[in-house]
């Protein structure tokens, strides 16, 4: 029996041959018998996923053919480990930088809101109180809203917020003092496939933050058996993305899935392509 530890909440993920199962240091057993799990645009590996970057950009078609072919060779392919001796490198890599730095790598087709600079940033954080608009432009403008309506106190008082139990409400707390000792959980989910689980991972096809290019080819690392090859899904008749199949000894399933349109949150902007894409997998049928 092999087990995952998290230590913060003190829950074990235990592998048995009937699948994997959730308990707590506490005493409490078992409380789920896990079937599969759903990943939405994960961070698996930081170098892998980040690695990528460029090339996403030069198929975006964010960067020239030349730009990409020069810091491909320059650089060696990687693009994290810069070496600041590398003059070639460091020169590309910057012509890079600049090309994207006004692209929202989260879904590279909505505006950014930066001009300039952060200073020219516009954004309805700096004061909640005035917003007035119907519509609006910027991604965070949304999210100001989500932080607008959490902190009223007419929606805690109908949520049941205890009063004094929670302090001003923020969509990511950045100030938390979190330190991350975790940078590639790929083992992981090669232990994964040892099991009876079926698991879909999906991510949009606009996110340039974790790009499909690395998600994908850490799958193909996995050395997963090809259980359904690549072709379009469809919702309403029109393609929604692509997707493809595998296995490992006819126990562990995974289904691979872009999202045509999505970003790093599918569901923010093709909210129905991914509420039927979840709906057809809790259902065993095929997306």
């Amino acid at each position: 029996m092999d087990f995952l530890t998290q230590k913060p909440n003190e829950v074990i993920i235990a592998m048995t041959s009937n699948g994997w199962n959730i308990y707590y240091k506490a005493g409490h057993l078992p409380l789920l018998n896990i079937q599969g799990f759903v990943l939405a645009s994960p961070l698996t590996d930081d170098y892998l996923d980040f690695n990528t970057r460029v090339q996403y950009a030069h198929q975006r078609t964010l960067i020239s053919n030349e730009l990409y072919e020069s810091i491909k060779a320059s650089c060696n392919g990687d693009y994290i480990n810069l070496n600041p001796n590398n003059t070639n490198c460091m020169s590309d890599y910057e012509a890079y930088s600049e090309l994207v730095r006004y692209i929202d790598m989260y879904r590279i087709t909505q505006p950014s809101c930066i001009k300039g600079s952060n200073k020219n940033r516009r954004s309805l954080f700096d004061d909640l109180e005035t917003i007035h608009q119907s519509t609006f432009r910027c991604r965070e403008d949304e999210y100001a809203l989500v932080e607008l309506w959490a902190n009223d106190p007419n929606v805690r008082k109908d949520l049941n917020v205890r009063e004094g139990t929670k302090g001003h409400f923020k969509r990511c707390n950045h100030s938390e003092a979190y330190i991350k000792n975790v940078h590639s959980v790929v083992e992981y989910h090669q232990n994964l496939t040892n099991t009876n689980l079926r698991s879909l991972i999906y991510i949009g096809d606009l996110d340039m933050a974790t790009p499909y290019i690395g998600v994908h080819s850490i799958i193909k690392s996995l050395n997963l058996k090809l259980n359904s090859t690549w072709r379009a899904w469809f919702v309403d008749g029109e393609v929604a993305g692509y997707t493809e199949g595998y296995k490992n000894n006819d126990q562990y399933h995974l289904t691979y899935a872009t999202v045509k349109g999505g970003g790093h949150v599918a569901q923010e902007h093709t909210p129905k392509e991914v509420y039927e894409m979840i709906q057809r997998w809790f259902s065993y049928y095929d997306i």
